[in-house]
This record gives structure tokens, C-alpha cells and sequence, in this order.
């Protein structure tokens, strides 16, 4: 017995199948075509990491205040309560050189913050490791007061809790004697710009300057 397949079947399986034999057409080549990258977020299947306590918690506290549009904001920052406490707190520090390597396109350049000259002579790490970020070398002063010789985050720290602070003289938070890893693989697709926050005045607001505006030194 044979099957009879009605006509609109047929012509239907018939262009069925020259669809699944038709080879797809290729994509238009583009000379300035760009990558797209994402940003996976930290609990993206794979990507996970088991929850490890640290060996000390990081010392910190938390606080609030009304801004000047009445809202209300929190925080947690790093060291001891400066209102009820007037002690010194030490952070360790791990520094991670990174070598930048450029091709053809972008000048065949190399930056290399260990080998890297400064004027003054010293290479691009060292001149970090001798500031005033890691060392307490400059005496600093903001809206006439004097925040101490100290490195240059505790006395920003300091200057904004300055209200606690001049009674509680002893306040500090301080970054420890960096641990300087090995140099590591070059990272040419990244670009990199580091800012700090500058208390110009005694105000809420803050000011902001680059990295290259910090005082050049060259201690002995």
C-alpha cells in the first residue's frame, strides 16, 4: 500500500530541506572591527570561589551622617572607630608590578615600573615605595590645622575626622612595609589611572588630583 502525501506536505519537506542544505553565508570581514568584552559577575556559574575566613578579620568600622541634600548615608572604613578610640592601625600591603608590553600598532614599547626611570633617578616602583603613601615623611596641614607628620592617607583619614581626632591625638591608620611580588605578565589591554582624594579644606566637599600632582621625593 502506498502512503499518499498530500501536495502542500510535500512542497513544505521539500523547502524544509533546502534550508538545512543551505550553507550559511559568511559573516562581512571589517578591518576596524573591536573585541566586546563583559564583566562576569563574582557568582557566575564557574566562577565561584569558596568563602576562606582571613586568619585576622580586617579592622573596621561603620558609621552614618545626613549629606547636603538630607539623605541618609553609611559607610564602613578600614582602622578603629576615631570617635572612641586612640590607637594606631596597621595594614599590610602587597604590591603587584606590572609590566606593560605594546606592539607594532601602538609603538613597540615596553613599561616596565622596575626598570623605568624618574628623573631623579629612581625607578617608577621605588619612587611609590618611598613616598608618602607608605612613609611618614611630610608634615601635613589642611584648613589650618596640623594633621601630623604622617603618611599621606592617615592624614587625609584623619583630616576627616578631625573633629575626634584633636582630642584623640593617638589616631592612626597606617599601611605596613610593603611586600613587593615578582613582576607580572604583561597586561597590555589594560589602561590604568589612579586617583586620590586631597582635604583642601575643613568642608564636606572633597577635592580630587592625580597621582602626578603628588610632590616629587627622593629620600636618603
Amino acid at each position: 500500500m502506498r502512503a499518499r502525501v498530500p501536495l502542500f506536505a510535500l512542497s513544505t519537506i521539500v523547502a524544509a530541506a533546502s534550508l538545512a542544505t543551505a550553507a550559511p553565508a559568511a559573516p562581512a570581514q571589517s578591518s576596524d572591527a573591536k573585541p566586546r568584552f563583559v564583566i562576569l559577575p563574582n557568582d557566575a556559574p564557574g566562577h565561584v570561589v569558596a568563602k576562606v575566613p582571613p586568619a585576622v578579620p580586617l579592622t573596621q568600622f561603620s558609621g552614618s551622617f545626613t549629606d547636603r541634600l538630607k539623605a541618609h548615608v553609611t559607610f564602613v572604613m578600614a582602622g578603629t572607630d576615631p570617635k572612641t578610640t586612640n590607637i594606631s592601625t596597621t595594614f599590610p600591603v602587597v604590591v603587584i608590578p606590572i609590566k606593560m608590553v605594546y606592539g607594532a600598532s601602538n609603538g613597540n614599547r615596553t613599561f616596565n615600573v622596575k626598570r623605568d626611570a624618574l628623573p631623579n633617578g629612581n625607578s617608577v616602583l621605588r619612587q611609590i615605595l618611598v613616598s608618602p603613601i607608605f612613609r611618614s615623611i611630610m608634615s601635613f596641614k589642611s584648613g589650618g590645622q596640623n594633621l601630623g607628620t604622617t603618611q599621606y592617607i592617615d592624614a587625609f583619614q584623619r583630616g576627616n575626622f578631625f573633629s575626634s581626632v584633636q582630642t584623640h591625638t593617638n589616631y592612626h591608620v597606617l599601611l605596613g612595609t610593603p611586600t613587593v611580588l615578582p613582576t607580572s605578565p604583561s597586561m597590555s589591554q589594560f589602561r590604568t589611572a589612579l586617583y586620590v582624594p586631597i582635604p583642601l579644606e575643613r568642608s564636606p566637599s572633597a577635592s580630587w588630583i592625580s597621582m602626578r600632582s603628588m610632590p616629587s621625593c627622593n629620600p636618603t
